[in-house]
């Protein structure tokens, strides 16, 4: 059996998550019923769920117990009563990074660096599951989803949220030209970096603004340099 078709058999009634170890395989366990909700909690239930290459290297070095999913699509089926942004039937996805936005780095916008978060596609965490609970500031609704394959680059961009237009995307490979194309269709002004000649050429032949690594890393015109210093762009 395959592991898509294991995955498939376990997707029965009931509550559940998959967790995978290696002697076992994909093991599908019982989960209690959602809890009630706080104020700004958002029950969802993922529909969509991407098996990344991440998952497939963390299967083949792990022992586990692993819970996979960090690539998903889900429907908002309850909100807490101080929820505004979103609704039951909506769309929402998220970043693969589960912050507490109360420590340091939270408080900056740099949740991705969060002292206690808790991570998709972890000992702790995955998509694979019939349900989770997740904050309003980190379940955003995604209003069209075209393409489950769009997942990645989707939710990777959430992480980027923030006052400033400006990021800086390393990396002009499949993500991130995805990537960068989200965060442009939602009126960032992205600039891709790569050290590869023909990758920055492809994005730029996508209408993307992209230079050469060597050149950013020279050129004092190159604002994106000032990513580590208050007022710089974004990094992803």
């Amino acid at each position: 059996m395959t592991m898509m078709q294991t995955i498939e058999s376990s997707l029965q009634v009931g509550e559940f998550e998959l967790v995978h170890e290696r002697a076992k395989g994909f093991t599908r366990v019982p989960l209690a019923s959602p809890p009630s909700l706080k104020n700004d909690d958002v029950l969802i239930r993922p529909r969509w769920v991407g098996i990344c290459g991440s998952d497939l290297y963390l299967i083949a070095v792990h022992d586990g117990p692993l819970r996979l999913g960090h690539e998903w699509i889900g429907v908002v089926e309850k909100v807490g009563p101080e929820v505004e942004g979103l609704k039951v039937g909506d769309l929402v996805t998220s970043t693969g990074t589960v912050a507490c936005f109360e420590c340091g780095f939270c408080e900056n916008e740099k949740t991705n660096f969060c002292d206690s978060a808790v991570y998709f596609s972890s000992d702790k965490m995955g998509a694979l599951r019939s349900w989770f609970v997740l904050g309003e500031l980190i379940a955003v609704a995604e209003a069209a989803v075209d393409l489950i394959e769009e997942n990645e680059p989707r939710s990777t961009s959430r992480g980027a949220e923030t006052r400033r237009r400006e990021l800086l995307v390393l990396g002009a490979g499949p993500v991130g030209l995805l990537l960068a194309q989200v965060a442009k269709d939602r009126g960032f002004e992205p600039v891709i970096v790569d050290k590869i000649g023909f990758r920055v050429d492809l994005a730029r032949q996508a209408g993307l603004n992209a230079i050469p690594f060597a050149q950013a890393l020279i050129d004092p015109s190159f604002q994106a340099t000032s990513v580590y210093r208050p007022g710089g762009t974004r990094l992803i």
